[in-house]
């Protein structure tokens, strides 16, 4: 097992009207919807610092999964895309 230490960037979340109807008043309107959901992603972290613990010999493919969830678990939203970098690996 290693621990990766990933330098997250360009995170674009996926905050749908749905997300936010139990907020929005009755009478909202789409514009309405589309400047809340740009408040919230302006005000979610853009760049952050994540931890996960893999494998020795994980693909690609399942430190984004794992990178992609830890976004999700911090911030509460889900994600469409990010990218990363590692920037240290440990082992453990």
């Amino acid at each position: 097992m290693k621990k990766l230490t990933c330098k997250t960037k360009g995170i674009s979340y996926c905050i749908e009207d749905e997300d936010i109807d139990s907020i929005m008043p009755e009478n909202a309107t789409e514009k309405d919807y589309e400047e809340k959901i740009f408040e919230i992603g302006r005000n979610l972290p853009q760049e952050m610092i994540i931890t996960v613990e893999v494998e020795d010999d994980a693909e690609r493919d399942e430190i984004d999964e794992l990178v992609c969830d830890e976004i999700t678990e911090t911030t509460g939203w889900l994600i469409n895309s990010f990218d990363y970098d590692i920037i240290a690996e440990a082992s453990i």
